[in-house]
This record gives structure tokens, sequence and C-alpha cells, in this order.
């Protein structure tokens, strides 16, 4: 009897050793799979980052847009009646820009840095205004809708083709009419066309995108020299519908593509001049005072050395931005699609970028280039689709693109945006496993040897008071047809409930509602947005 009271004190004691030991563990394993921070992660130091991660990046592994932008969730880009959608645009047979860039997620250099947390976009790009190097992308030849960004091709066009930047234009009752933003434009009204390319790229406005357009020689003339001219950059990405990127049919664009845009008008005078002005004034109708309007991207206000760039919005779209900046002599540029202000501004999204960036050592290879001719984004071929675009959007060209595509670096796998579990995680989540089932035997064990000390004739009031004071289940006799014989009554478990760990996390705030449309970087304090339907 007392060999058994002795097992059993033993097993009771190693139960509740396993079960310290389960706690220890699920405690440290538990913040991982939630996708909370590791304890012993480094501390982050980023200036322009929440304190937690918050948003994972969306996946584009599978090259999701490849062909064409995401489908979209309004009518804003149909076709007129009568006419049919644009086909997409032939994908190149090589990557514009070099191999590594033909990738569809991460393209890093070798052993780079962790990149920022909460970088929202599905697609963004890290370059080297004057050198034209890639430093990191993330599906930089996805397909994506500009938004306003597209204003950056734009004032390419009006840059090389109005020459006069002083020729004094009028503006019409159409200008006015423009949907989404507005700097405010008015019938009759004198404007010269440096500042409606100013108006155009600090103030976003769809108003001085239309006056500059007529001045151009029309609306669809100057659809067509936006077209040729990305053409003529290299940008095989780029479609142009509307000359203020509001959606249109077949629209689209890149992150690479962008970076194309930004660095031409960096190096087109007074480009750099016009974007750097933190304000400029409107004039009222009839010569009145006016108003001063501020620059809407805050890279250029908040950022240390920084140059400007452009913002954009609509509900298909998303969040667009592209954002320059100079540091010990060196000018970047950081261009994002698909994203949104969740869980930080786009602009701050930019500004951890642009600090990835800057702080790269001395040296560090590039994943691509910035072309600057299309001769030099096709090697002098003129690309062609391999077979026509299919309802999926699949083609012979995407697939061999994507099975020759490069071994995603390592660095891209440690990023805290990244999904699933690191490989640390899942030998935790191994152990905490086997820990569970050890003491699950060791409590199986245990009962077994109290059924056999009771039907053994061991149930003394003793063992029994001994048994209880270790957390077992009374005994009661019941009667059989054997005779009264005590039998151990083991309440029943009762089964786990959800964990609510398991939950998945609530999604940011969707493009388009009230949270999107507040402050600078989204093309509108009090509702200006380039969405055609929303107040501007």
């Amino acid at each position: 009897m007392v060999a058994s009271r002795r097992r059993r004190r033993v097993a009771a004691h190693g139960v509740r050793v396993v079960a310290v030991i389960g706690t220890a563990v699920s405690l440290a394993v538990g913040p991982a799979l939630l996708g909370a921070p590791i304890a012993g992660a480094a501390p982050n130091t980023d200036p322009f980052s929440p304190p937690s991660v918050t948003v994972q990046t969306p996946s584009t592994d599978g090259c999701p847009q490849q062909q064409k932008p995401p489908p979209a969730v309004d009518t804003s880009e149909d076709s007129p009646p009568g006419q049919t959608a644009p086909e997409p645009l032939p994908v190149p047979a090589q990557p514009v820009g070099g191999g590594q860039l033909g990738s569809c997620g991460f393209a890093l250099p070798p052993d780079a840095p962790p990149l920022p947390s909460d970088i929202s976009a599905g697609a963004w790009l890290i370059a080297d205004l004057d050198t034209g190097e890639v430093l990191a992308a993330k599906d930089p030849h996805g397909r994506y809708r500009p938004a306003s960004t597209l204003k950056l091709l734009t004032a390419q066009v009006m840059l090389k083709n109005l020459a006069n930047l002083d020729q004094v234009v009028e503006g019409t009752q159409a200008d006015t009419a423009q949907d989404g933003t507005r700097v405010g434009i008015e019938a009759g009204g004198k404007y010269t066309v440096r500042d409606l390319i100013s108006y155009l790229v600090m103030i976003s406005g769809n108003d001085a995108a239309n006056a500059l357009a007529r001045t151009n020689g029309g609306y669809d003339k100057t659809i067509a020299d936006m077209n040729a001219t990305a053409r003529a950059l290299g940008a095989l990405d780029t479609r142009a519908a509307t000359p203020s990127g509001l959606d249109g049919p077949g629209q689209s664009t890149s992150a690479y593509d962008l970076a194309l845009f930004a660095r031409a008008d960096m190096n087109t005078p007074p480009f750099p001049e016009l974007i750097s002005r933190p304000d400029i004034r409107v004039p009222g109708a009839d010569g009145g005072e006016g108003y001063i309007a501020a620059n809407d991207n805050q890279i250029l206000a908040q950022y240390p050395g920084g140059l400007g760039g452009k913002t954009g919005f609509t509900d298909d779209a998303g969040n667009t931005f592209v954002g320059m900046a100079a540091q010990n002599g060196r000018r970047l540029v950081v261009t994002m699609m698909n994203g949104t202000q969740q869980p930080r501004r786009q602009w701050m999204q930019a500004a951890s970028l642009l600090d990835w960036g800057f702080a790269l050592p001395a040296g560090t290879p590039g994943v691509g280039e910035l072309v600057t001719s299309l001769a030099e984004a096709t090697g002098g071929v003129t690309p062609t689709p391999t077979i026509p675009a299919s309802a999926s959007g699949a083609t012979e060209s995407s697939a061999a693109s994507s099975a020759a595509e490069p071994t995603p670096s390592p660095a891209a796998a440690q990023q805290p945006t990244t999904t699933g579990l690191s490989t640390s995680v899942l030998v935790l989540l191994l152990i905490a496993v086997l820990v569970v089932v050890v003491g699950v035997l060791l409590l199986l064990r245990r009962r077994h040897l109290n059924q056999r000390a009771t039907f053994a004739g061991d149930a003394t009031p003793d063992a029994a008071d001994a048994h209880l004071a270790e957390g077992g289940a009374a005994s009661t006799p019941v009667t059989t047809e054997t005779g009264t014989q005590p039998t151990v009554i083991v309440p029943a478990e009762t089964p786990p409930s959800a964990d609510p760990g398991d939950s998945a996390d609530t999604p940011p705030t969707a493009p388009g509602s009230v949270a999107e449309q507040t402050g600078p970087d989204d093309d509108g304090p009090t509702g200006r947005t380039d969405k055609p339907d929303t107040t501007s």
C-alpha cells in the first residue's frame, strides 16, 4: 500500500512538472504563432514604423499580376458601349532591367538586412536616380493601376511637347467639370503651362491635366503621346488611358515603370524645381487673390533630404505612391503600388524603404537597373506575346518567366511581413506537442495505477484521502452482481475551447473607406480622391 501511494505521488509530481514545462513552451511559442515579434528580436528603431508588426505584405509569388491588374471593384474603367476592353499588353520574353527583376516576389541583394515592417504595398521598388541601379524590389513588373502617379508620365509629355512654359492657357468649363481632385481652375481663368504642370504634380489636379491635354492637341493625342513616351523609355508594363490617372480601359503600369518616369522627370528641367516646391498660389477668378495650395507629398515636408514625389488613389488602384530623397550625395526613389494607409501612412512606409536603401553598405550589388530606352529594354528586339492572352491571363511566356525566376533571397524569408512560420517556430511547436503527449501518457498511467490500487482493496480511507489530496477523483461504492465493489468516478474531460489566437487577424481597412480618404497623401484631405464618384 505504501509503495502504491509512492507511485501515485511520483506520477502526480511528473504530471505537474510536465504541465510547467508545457506552459513555458507555450508562452515561448504562442506569440510567434500569433504573428507577434519573438522575444529576443532586434528592437525596432525605425522612426516611421509603429511598435509592432500588424500587416503582412501581400504575397505575389504566384505572379497574379504578371499580365494585368487585379479585378476592378467598380465600373470606372469599363469600356464605352460598343467597344471591347483592350487585350493585356504582351509580357516581354526577358524581364526589363535584368533577370532578377523577373521575380514576382522579393528581389534582394545577397545578405540583405531585414526589410522594414508594415509595408502594405503589393509591389514596390527602390532605385538610385543617378546610376539607375535597382537596390531591391517586390513584384517590380507586376501590373497595377497607377491612379495619379501616372501624372509623372503626363508631366514628361508636357515638358517635352510644350517648350514655352510661360504660354498662357485659358481655363474652360470642361476643366472645372473634371472628376476627382481639382486645384480650382476656373472657366476664363489664365494660367501658365508652368503653373499647370505644378498643379498637376504638386496637388494632383485633374482639372490641370485636362487643360494641359487640350493645350497639347487634345485628349486622344495626349493619350497617344503618353503611350509612345512610355514605350520609348522602355516602360513596357504601361498603358495610359487617361491623362489624369483616373481609371480607364486597359490602363496599367508597374513599380518599375513608375521609377522610369520619375527618373526621366528628374532629368528634365525644370521638373526637379517644380516638384520640390512646398506650396504654390492658385489665382482666383478674374485675377482675384486665390489661395495658397500646399504640396501633397509628405516626403518633401517631413523626410530628411526629401525631394518630393507623387501620390495617388482610386478604389480600383488602392493607394499608390512615389517618393524621392537625397542624402550624402545620393538620390533614391521609392515606388509603391496597390497599397493601403494602414497601419501607417503611405509616405511613412516609403520613408522606411528609403531609410533601408540609404543604409545599404557601399558596394552592395544591385538586383537590376533602370533602362533609358526601348532598345535597352529589349536588346533591340521588339517584344511580342508568345501566344494571345487567355481568359485566365496565363501565357507560355509567363510560365517560362516563372520557371526562370531566381531562387528568392534568404533575406526574404526573414522579413516580419512575409507569410508562413519560420523553421525555428516549427521546431518549438513540435517540442510543445511532444511535451503535451508525454504529459497525457503520464496522466493515463496515473489513472491506471489508481484503478489497480482501488480494485486491489487498496482504497482504504487513508488511501482515498491521499488520492484526493493529490487531485484525484472521489471513490464511491456501487452494488454489482458480485457484491459491493468500490469504483472510481473520473470526471469527464472538458474539450478544449477554441483558441482565440487561431482566428485570423482583422484585415486592414479597405481602400476607399473613410480612414483611407483622410490626409494629404491619399489625394485629398476633405474627400479629395482620384475616384470619379467620390466627393471632391
